[in-house]
């Protein structure tokens, strides 16, 4: 697996030299000027010194840390953002190019000194966040993945209360995938590198970081599948991959090296899937090309790539060139393949030595091997035992929890005041009902009027028992209303827990499909089944929960015109049974709502749609964005809404039940419920119909959440 390439900026090393000697001459001159004190940045001073370590290659980093501490050392009065620029680049070589995670921690440590009382400010939590994302990183690459997990997701519940722009994620998935994929969990790694491609595509403002990112996350995604043993997804993502950097290498002229070396390694990922299809002559034509091509740049990866060729050509029977190749290969490997490049290696010469009838000699490399793969596995042992998903799942939720109980109290605290309040409003009013028993005015008007209350008294009497006897009615209602709505749980959790077992098991044997090689098209049928069956045990579970509570739906950056295309995908069969056509014409937009709830009000409104309209009709769903809201329309062609009956369609009134034009039935539940869950974000659900001519259903919400 080939995460990073080492250099990513190429200059000469004359020239490198001459630029880290400039820097050194400008801070000599700038520390004489002796400039202001009380900033949190001096640019006039650092931008120079900054410029010219960015620009060395690789090899020469070491000089250029020695650099940046001379300029923080000889400028006095250097400010909290001067100083986490430069750790944050001593990070960065710590962890990516020295490998002393000793000295990575302690610098993020110094990070995370200088930027938490300031992590009010935007720029210092995002330099917070970074601080925790690097000591994840540090845990994750010294094999502590569970301290690791807890880093990534501190960094992002960092990101998610105080920086307001959410880019600053970029890269989480990424992190998350390494861990995954070092499990051999590829499929899943596979999910996170393509959030990841999509979160550089989003986010990255740098051009040519957003060039090295995203062809990296596709040849992973690529990586991912190969190991996976599903070759046609590995070789779309491949091809992707090299697309993409034949399409945007021109921009970038004075990268020509950098271009090379990624070809090389996509060329790489194409012959290990050639030869794992059978195709040799192809795949030795491949390795050589990216052997060839990476071989001055990365030794490490061309020996990887070398061992790759060595195995092809043994299992073939090309036992003299495996031979010659594997002797070219120096064992010392160096960073990533130090552990791995001599086991492969000495495996590699006792299967070469074992083919070629000399024991002897294989056995002496089969105990190398042996030995290696010992103490890699006892390094390594940790990391199959760690469930990442359920890790994060299981601190998200402690989070969760938290939160909610800070709620439940906040909660407390205002009925409680709200009890204290009525009491006082009672006190008050019997204040002034003894105030007005007492008074003495009018007493003469009460004398004369007293004469016709008693005269009214027994009618009076007559009304009281008339009342009497209808509250005795009311009350023997209610009961027997109290009574029916029990029952009416009762069956609806029944009816909902009989759901619960054949849906599970249709999620249960979709997901098992889903993990052996099936077509596209029918993958693509069997992932939506999955989806509706996930949706349909979300809302039993709900129906199920005795104990749920009224609480404010969690809400996620959702992609309106994702949801509508994939409502319309999973309706579409129940309209092609009559012959009808769902048009959905839409601009992209992202709204702050509940996911589940939010598909309901677009599946409600949607099926009404099909189940009032003829056959051989069209549907046309419209998706709008506004100045302040977006407004989603369905419009139908169908039997329309009698005016008696526009008024009663979002109540639960019987009288407002209709069948469809195929005879499908109606429940009468479905408008109520959408137009509740529009009004719990703060949205607008109406109508407009003519009976006989169509009716159109629109739904309004705010792109803030509030008005």
């Amino acid at each position: 697996m080939y995460f990073f390439f080492k250099t990513m900026f190429q200059y000469p090393k004359r020239l490198a030299y001459i630029q880290l000697l400039f820097a050194c001459i400008a801070i000599v001159f700038s520390y004489g000027c002796k400039p202001a004190s009380g900033k949190d940045d001096h640019p006039e001073y650092f931008s120079a010194v900054f410029k010219s370590y960015d620009s060395l290659p690789n090899e020469m980093r070491p000089a250029g840390i020695a650099m940046l501490d001379s300029a923080l050392k000889n400028f006095a009065v250097a400010g909290d953002g001067d100083k986490l620029e430069i750790y944050s680049r001593k990070t960065f070589f710590y962890l990516e190019v020295s490998k002393d995670y000793e000295k990575a921690f302690a610098v993020a440590d110094s990070m995370l000194l200088i930027a938490q009382p300031r992590i009010a400010e935007q720029r210092f939590a995002v330099f917070y966040a970074n601080a925790l994302f690097k000591k994840g990183d540090t845990y994750s690459a010294a094999k502590n993945y569970s301290k690791a997990i807890e880093y990534f997701l501190l960094g992002k519940q960092v990101v998610v209360t105080r920086i307001k722009d959410k880019c600053a994620l970029a890269g989480y998935s990424g992190r998350i995938a390494n861990i995954i994929f070092r499990q051999g969990r590829y499929l899943t790694a596979a999910r996170y590198y393509l959030e990841g491609y999509n979160e550089e595509a989003t986010c990255q403002k740098d051009r040519y970081l957003k060039f090295v990112y995203m062809q990296g996350n596709l040849n992973n995604v690529g990586t991912c599948y190969y190991n996976a043993g599903v070759y046609d997804s590995a070789s779309y993502y491949f091809k992707r991959a090299l697309d993409f950097i034949n399409k945007t290498a021109g921009d970038f002229p004075d990268k020509k090296v950098f271009t090379i070396t990624a070809k090389a390694v996509v060329y790489g990922s194409f012959a290990r899937v050639a030869d794992k299809q059978g195709r040799f002559a192809e795949a030795e034509q491949l390795y050589l090309k990216s052997i060839n091509d990476v071989m001055k740049e990365d030794v490490d990866y061309g020996r990887a790539t070398q061992l790759d060729l060595a195995a092809m050509y043994i299992r073939q029977d090309s036992l003299n060139k495996a031979e010659k190749l594997l002797k070219e290969i120096n064992p010392n490997f160096t960073h990533s393949l130090v552990g791995s490049g001599i086991l492969r290696w000495s495996r590699l010469m006792a299967n070469l030595y074992d083919k070629k009838q000399e024991p002897v000699i294989s056995h002496r490399y089969l105990q190398k091997y042996l030995f290696v793969k010992d103490s890699i596995d006892e390094r390594e042992k940790v990391l199959p035992g760690l469930d990442v998903g359920r890790e994060l799942e299981n601190r998200e939720q402690k989070a969760m929890n938290e939160l909610l109980k800070k709620e439940n109290e906040l909660k407390s605290l205002y009925l409680l005041v709200s009890i204290i309040a009525s009491i006082m409003a009672v006190v008050i009013v019997l204040l002034i009902w003894f105030n007005l028993r007492r008074s003495a005015s009018h007493v003469k008007q009460l004398e004369d009027l007293n004469v016709q209350v008693q005269q009214k008294n027994e009618n009076l009497q007559q009304l009281n028992d008339e009342i009497l006897q209808k509250n005795e009615d009311l009350q023997k209602a209610f009961v027997s209303l109290e009574q029916s709505h029990k029952e009416n749980t009762r069956i609806t959790r029944i009816v909902a827990h009989d759901l619960k077992n054949p849906i599970s098991g249709i999620y249960n044997l979709v997901y098992a499909m889903l993990r052996k090689e099936q077509p596209e098209s029918l993958k693509e049928v069997l992932e939506l089944i999955q989806d509706a069956c996930a949706n349909s045990m979300r809302l039993i579970k709900d129906l199920l929960s005795e104990k749920k509570k009224l609480a404010v739906a969690k809400q996620e950056n959702v992609d309106m015109l994702r949801l509508l295309e994939y409502c319309i995908e999973l309706l579409q069969p129940k309209a092609s049974e009559k012959n009808q056509q769902l048009l959905l014409h839409a601009e992209p937009v992202s709204l702050l709502v509940n996911r589940q709830k939010m598909w309901r009000v677009a599946s409600n409104i949607l099926t009404n749609a099909i189940k009032f309209s003829p056959a051989d009709s069209v549907i046309e769903v419209t998706l709008e964005k506004k100045e302040a809201s977006i407004l989603v329309s369905v419009k139908d062609n169908g039997i329309g809404i009698p005016a008696e009956l526009q008024d009663k369609i979002f109540s639960l009134s019987p009288d407002a039940l209709r069948s469809g034009t195929a005879g499908e039935e109606s429940y009468g539940l479905g408008l109520a419920i959408s137009r509740k869950i529009v009004e719990e974000h703060h949205g607008r659900l109406w109508f407009e119909s003519q009976d006989g001519k169509g009716t159109v259903f629109y739904v309004e919400l705010p792109l803030n959440g509030q008005w």
